[in-house]
């Protein structure tokens, strides 16, 4: 009997920590995508940097940060500061918490 041991890479915290410290770069930079992160054209670009070990897929990376990341910043390992900054720059809302701090 053989079987399909196929496996998906799980994301990391690490991964994410970088996937939203490139985000924030892009901001820096006022990358126009960096507004747009819920597509695929950033993500593109994310894995042309190489700064993540391989195994993803423009659109796993998309669909991570749309369902998992996106809407738990407060989660990420970025400092307060960065989260604001992204949190304002891509309207995303943030917890009563965050706001306090």
């Amino acid at each position: 009997m053989s079987y399909n041991m196929s496996f998906r890479k799980r994301y990391t915290i690490n991964d994410e920590h970088i996937m939203w410290l490139f985000i924030l770069e892009k901001l820096d930079e006022r990358d126009r995508m960096a507004y747009y992160p819920k597509g695929l054209k950033l993500w593109e670009e994310f894995l042309d940097t190489g700064n993540i070990d391989g195994g993803f897929t423009v659109q796993s990376l998309s669909t991570h940060f749309r369902k998992y990341m996106y809407h738990h910043i407060e989660k990420s390992s970025l400092t307060v500061e960065q989260q604001v900054k992204i949190a304002a720059a891509l309207r995303i809302s943030v917890s009563l918490r965050q706001q306090k701090m």
